[in-house]
């Protein structure tokens, strides 16, 4: 752009890629030789071998952020599969006190939950925890039980 030539505002750059017709323009490119795409490029001013190593190092840029980010897609699809198996646990009725305090025994005395138990419990006993703690330490010692068949 000369000197005398003035940046063209925001809104008149929207208003020339709204004219565009993007689809004949890509496939008036798509037909064209690649000795006469370059020639058009040229004839508008534009480098072809600088515009090619341009996007030969974009794509590479976005392959190497695709593999780098791979990780996360396989941790999202395993979450959604640790939390629907969570969701097929089954809850905890209302309960007698005795029984509740009967099974989180149980479940101490189960190695799998012996500590997750002591966490609970650090603070207070179970005694002195409501029916509505029990079911819902319970409730996610079942969950813990469902992820561990996984």
């Amino acid at each position: 752009m000369s000197g005398k030539e003035q940046k063209r505002s925001a809104e008149d750059v929207l208003r020339a890629i709204d004219q565009i017709d993007a689809d004949d323009d890509l496939a008036a490119i798509e037909a064209m030789a690649p000795a006469d795409l370059d020639a058009s490029i040229r004839a508008s001013g534009g480098d072809p071998d600088a515009i090619g190593a341009r996007g030969a190092r974009l794509a590479e840029e976005l392959l190497a952020r695709r593999k780098r980010l791979r990780w996360q897609a396989k941790a999202h699809g395993d979450m959604a599969s640790a939390l629907a198996k969570m969701n097929e646990a089954p809850r905890t009725p209302k309960l007698p006190r005795g029984e509740l305090l009967a099974r989180v025994e149980a479940a101490r005395d189960d190695a799998r939950f012996r500590a997750p138990i002591a966490a609970a419990f650090r603070k207070r006993t179970a005694d002195e925890s409501t029916d509505e703690e029990l079911r819902g330490l319970l409730d996610e010692i079942e969950m813990l039980r469902k992820l561990e068949e996984s």
